[in-house]
């Protein structure tokens, strides 16, 4: 955790909420940051339904956050409502992420501890409690985006529009629901993203939620995916692609 909070004091100029100072006495560690806007993209969803203008802004600016963390081999792995926070005092929302606690530099010899929440973490990390170590990490990240710019699309978890989905359930079947649709035990032919039920989805944020949510970390899109999207390049999703197909990458694209 040191060596992940000296990178993260580091990092240059961007909207990752800063990291000022560290001690440890008496067995705590206590680390400080800036302060955030006070309003969480939690609760701003509660109040808006953003146009898909917005959420093209949204995710070139968390795009961008996460190319500078990942640039310096740091991963954030806690990408969740709560941890964006909005300034939308301006024309347009501008977005800070915080929420660093979880986030630590993905090249380590030992298998990396990181608690699952199952509504934003990716199919990989279901059920696990230490994770392979790796640039493959980054791929969590993107992932959460997905889910997140999901959920903004939305005005709620996914998990609340399956077929099965009841008012009545609890935070905690909630979150249970969302495991057994990350290891895609659902209904038949129900991918990990849930895609398929958001019927009548803008074909360019359906593309970019196809390209985000793919099941394998080998099919999802990254920086260079993302890039090509928001400058409406051509790019092809691998939502649909079976986990166990092996791909190579190529001039920033996949192939068999």
């Amino acid at each position: 955790r040191r060596r992940s909070w000296e990178q993260l004091r580091a990092l240059p100029e961007s909207r990752i909420v800063a990291c000022i100072e560290a001690h440890e006495e008496g067995g705590w560690r206590y680390e400080v940051t800036a302060a955030p806007p006070p309003t969480s993209l939690r609760d701003w969803i509660a109040c808006h339904r953003p146009s898909s203008a917005d959420i093209i802004g949204f995710v070139r600016q968390l795009a961008a956050m996460l190319g500078n963390l990942h640039a310096q081999g740091l991963v954030h792995l806690n990408i969740r409502p709560e941890a964006i926070h909005v300034d939308d005092s301006g024309a347009e929302p501008i977005y800070v992420l915080g929420g660093l606690h979880a986030a630590t530099l993905h090249d380590q010899p030992e298998l990396v501890a990181v608690e699952v929440d199952p509504r934003y973490a990716p199919p990989e990390a279901a059920g696990l409690a230490r994770h392979s170590a790796g640039a493959g990490m980054c791929a969590w990240d993107w992932w959460s985006l997905g889910r997140v710019a999901q959920e903004l699309i939305l005005g709620h978890h996914v998990v609340n529009k399956l077929p099965d989905a009841d008012p009545s359930w609890s935070p905690a079947m909630r979150s249970a629901r969302a495991e057994t649709l990350l290891l895609e035990h659902a209904a038949k032919g129900m991918r990990a993203g849930a895609v398929e039920v958001m019927v009548g989805l803008d074909s360019r944020l359906d593309l970019l939620l196809r390209g985000l949510l793919s099941s394998a970390v080998e099919k999802r899109w990254g920086a260079e995916f993302v890039d090509r999207w928001l400058r409406q390049k051509p790019v092809k999703d691998h939502y649909t692609v079976p986990r166990t197909d092996q791909k190579f990458r190529w001039r920033g694209r996949l192939y068999t």
